[in-house]
């Protein structure tokens, strides 16, 4: 068996316990018999389920001495002549907290597990094992076999204790009826030896166990009967009181007297026909979601065993009925249990059961459809920053040094306004020393030219017209030591009030400038949406300084140069305000939605997902 024993089977199951092994349990007369017994059941049944051989297993009553408790070893398997101190010290403390116990040994890679076990409310003992592993999904699936196995052990205290009650006699009775069934590994040879074990348990005349799939009823086993003929008269009379009692759902009892049921009885009656003294009784065991349909047990005996019969049959098919299940289970096919498994779901998702779940599953479902069937624009998302739509700079007009700051970054400036001074000291110097120069070179022309020195006079009148050309050199210098601003608009850069006395080299630039309400829009966006994006296409962007108010845009141009950020490749697309708002300054930053072709729901939010699967499945592909 692959199930947990006491789970219900999954459908799954595929193994089995040597017959031998339940013939040895069920035949055992005595505790100590039953005890060695169960530890050859109890250590192949962990041996199937865990794939693992118990290397010691221990069953123990519990026993008082004075104001002491402690155990006494019925049975024991193992290396040694008797249990070791850590599996001891386990069955123990199981017996003191009255409950099961696990623990591990990771060091010898072992675990130790034990159980108790109760008749009503009286603890009668324990059983223990010592497994090679110190897995713990193991050690709760060991738990559980041990709590389910420990039952026969109860059961046999519970019938030692109250041997002369009918419901101990049931109990002892649909052991020995299961363990039969459970011997054999085909169903109906199963059924067969069960019926028989029934009949010579209630000293009945005949026992016949059937099957039922939807309308159709089969035999699959009669006590003392190895096989049955299905056109004999009566086994079609069987199988008709069969019907009955699976159409009324309830056991239909009949004697040679009169019916002893409520319950249409006519196929019951003529079981019985002519014989006074005889008595039949069926009762039908409903298994949902673990055999095909109903068994059915059907019962013939003498009058004066008819109340035992009918006190005890109940009993006794309730307990053989989960034998039959896993049974019935093992005999499936794979395509049975597949068929099985679309057909349960098929009543799960159909039926009246679990009403919430299946309307939050629908409304998922439906949820689903229309995310496939609507469609709405796909808006690609990117980061964008405001920049004027023409950037000036204003440098430093010669080599020299910082005079004065006026302004500085986010003033607004008109065309023409002063930003800054150069230091024109040494400027003005040089122009009185040029002037200097000019006059005496002008004295020096007049003598030489009154000397008749003709060529000193043209060497003195080249050397004033080079003072003259620097001279006019020097004016525009001094012209141009005041920084104007060229048009009126924001300073987006530039503070020169930090750098009073500073040198700077022609062409440094001093200030940027960008004109009042002409921007335009630099959009960051990621290379896996920038298949999307055309020129023209339109979009809103809203600014962190302005949440309450989104900007129509439309994209004007696509760089084709990608810059690399955060890990991710990022192309610039530069897009343009519909309308120009008064209040924007350049360097504000939020975030811009384009409008691009309809998509469904469905692709908008899983699209990213889809994307990344394909790469990944092209990247391992051969």
């Amino acid at each position: 068996m692959n199930n947990i024993p006491g789970n219900p089977p999954t459908g799954d199951a595929s193994g089995f316990i040597s017959p031998e092994l339940w013939r040895k349990l069920s035949s055992a007369r005595s505790f100590s018999d039953l005890a060695d017994g169960w530890i050859d059941l109890c250590q192949a049944n962990l041996e199937l389920v865990l794939g693992v051989k118990p290397s010691e297993i221990v069953v123990a009553f519990n026993s008082a001495e004075g104001a002491n408790r402690h155990f006494r070893v019925a049975a024991y398997r193992g290396a040694d002549s008797k249990p070791g101190a850590t599996l001891t010290q386990v069955v123990q403390r199981s017996l003191v907290v009255r409950s099961g116990v696990a623990t591990t040994n990771p060091e010898l890679g072992a675990g130790y597990v034990s159980n108790v076990i109760f008749v009503d409310d009286d603890l009668k003992g324990a059983v223990g094992v010592v497994l090679p592993t110190a897995d713990t999904q193991r050690l709760n699936l060991a738990m559980r076999c041990l709590q389910w196995n420990a039952a026969w052990l109860a059961g046999f205290w519970r019938g030692e204790q109250y041997r002369d009650t009918a419901e101990t006699v049931a109990l002892r009775y649909g052991q020995h009826a299961s363990a039969a069934l459970l011997s054999c590994t085909d169903m109906e040879a199963g059924a067969t030896s069960c019926a028989t074990v029934m009949a010579d348990d209630l000293v009945a005349n005949r026992v016949t166990i059937g099957l039922v799939q939807g309308r159709h009823v089969r035999i699959l086993g009669s006590s003392h009967t190895a096989s049955v003929t299905p056109k004999s008269d009566r086994v079609h009379l069987i199988v008709d009181a069969m019907r009955e009692a699976v159409y009324e759902n309830a056991p239909v009892h009949f004697s040679g007297a009169g019916s002893s049921s409520q319950t249409a009885t006519e196929s019951h009656a003529k079981l019985v026909e002519g014989r006074e003294k005889a008595w039949v009784g069926s009762w039908p065991v409903v298994l949902p979601d673990v055999a095909d349909g109903v068994i059915v047990v059907q019962i013939e005996c003498n009058l004066d065993q008819s109340l035992r019969v009918q006190a005890l049959g109940g009993v006794i098919t309730n307990l053989v009925a989960p034998a039959f299940g896993l049974q019935m289970a093992a005999a499936r096919s794979s395509l049975q249990r597949f068929y099985r498994r679309a057909n349960r779901a098929m009543g799960w998702v159909f039926g009246l059961h679990h009403t919430r779940i299946k309307a939050v599953a629908a409304l998922i479902i439906l949820l689903f459809a229309a995310s496939l069937i609507i469609h709405m624009p796909y808006r690609v998302s990117a980061e964008t920053e405001v920049e004027g739509l023409v950037q000036r700079a204003v440098p430093a007009p010669f080599d020299g040094f910082i005079a004065e700051g006026l302004v500085r970054a986010g003033d607004v400036v008109q065309k023409g306004d002063v930003l800054g001074r150069m230091e024109t000291r040494e400027l003005e110097l040089h122009r009185f020393e040029l002037q200097s120069s000019i006059v005496e070179s002008q004295r020096k022309i007049e003598a030489a030219t009154g000397e008749r020195d003709l060529s000193e006079a043209r060497i003195l009148r080249s050397r004033m017209q080079q003072a003259i050309s620097e001279l006019e050199l020097v004016k525009s210098q001094l012209a141009r030591t005041e920084l104007q601003a060229p048009f009126s608009g924001f300073v987006i850069d530039g503070d020169l009030s930090q750098k009073i006395g500073s040198p700077v080299k022609e062409g440094d630039v001093l200030f940027e400038l960008s004109p009042l309400n002409q921007y335009r829009l630099k959009l960051k966006v990621n290379e896996k949406d920038i298949r999307h994006i055309a020129v023209g296409q339109d979009g809103a962007l809203l600014l962190h300084a302005r949440p309450n108010s989104v900007n129509e845009i439309t994209i004007d141009r696509i760089s084709p140069i990608s810059e690399a950020s955060d890990g991710e490749n990022y192309f610039n697309v530069e897009a343009l305000l519909v309308n120009t708002q008064q209040d924007l300054q350049p360097g504000m930053r939020g975030v811009a939605k384009v409008k691009t072709q309809p998509q469904s729901v469905f692709w908008i939010y899983t699209h990213p997902l889809w994307d990344w699967m394909r790469l990944q499945l092209w990247r391992v592909m051969p």
